[in-house]
């Protein structure tokens, strides 16, 4: 299972914060990593704690939540969806891009339309964004997409890249959840391929093997034929 979104949840009500964090924890994707009760308050846990999603209530004291949202990069803001009992900020949010807005009192349902949205928005940011590998004092940069295809290697994974391997220190199924799946498909316990680079899949003996551009072959398993079947339409 990939790594749970981190998740901020800021309103100066202890029991309203209390509500949220308790939908939220009922999700194994999301992980609460903190409250704040101000404006100020979110924007230091912000600057801190670096959370993928902030439920913000609006009026606060010590700094509303746009006045909290100000104060930081706009590259460093994470999503957020507004948790209000005020209709008439609802503009003012979409238009410094809010996920969604909740109106209180809001019933499960919404909040989880709300929330199934923002994890929809996440994952796609999360698929773009380059992978940190650290490499002899340094870290460089991988682009996903530039990613030929995935091998196991104990507590790492090794990314092969444009004729190169680099060791990666994440299991194979955090990283398969991390990945494009409209690109990347397992074809063994052991291997993710890219499938822009697939250009062959052949018969070799009693196996199926696929054949990438650079001429690597890599089997594939029984309980991925059916898989790879579906996105390559024969196999």
């Amino acid at each position: 299972m990939p790594e749970p979104f981190r998740v901020l949840v800021v309103d100066d009500e202890p029991l309203a914060r209390e509500g949220v964090r308790s939908l939220c924890e009922a999700d194994p994707e999301l992980s609460v990593v903190g409250e704040a009760a101000s404006g100020a308050g979110a924007a230091r846990a912000i600057a801190d704690l670096r959370p993928d999603l902030v439920f913000f209530d609006v009026e606060m004291p010590a700094g509303d939540a746009f006045d909290a949202l100000a104060r930081v990069e706009p590259a460093a803001r994470p999503l957020f969806v507004f948790v209000t009992a005020h209709e008439h900020y609802a503009r003012r949010a979409f238009d410094v891009r809010a996920v969604d807005y909740l109106l209180k009192p809001f019933t499960d349902a919404r909040f989880a339309e709300a929330l199934a949205r923002a994890k929809e928005a996440l994952s796609a940011a999360r698929r773009r964004a380059p992978l940190a590998v650290r490499e002899s004092g340094r870290v460089r940069y991988v682009d996903p997409g530039a990613i030929d295809w995935v091998e196991a290697a104990d507590y790492y994974v090794e990314l092969h890249v444009g004729g190169s391997s680099l060791l990666y220190r994440e299991s194979m199924q955090a990283l398969e959840g991390r990945l494009d799946p409209a690109r990347f498909v397992r074809i063994h316990r052991k291997a993710i391929v890219n499938l822009d680079r697939v250009v062959e899949v052949v018969r070799a003996g009693r196996q199926w093997q696929v054949v990438l551009a650079d001429g690597v072959r890599l089997p594939v398993s029984d309980r991925a034929r059916e898989r790879l079947r579906g996105r390559l339409g024969s196999v």
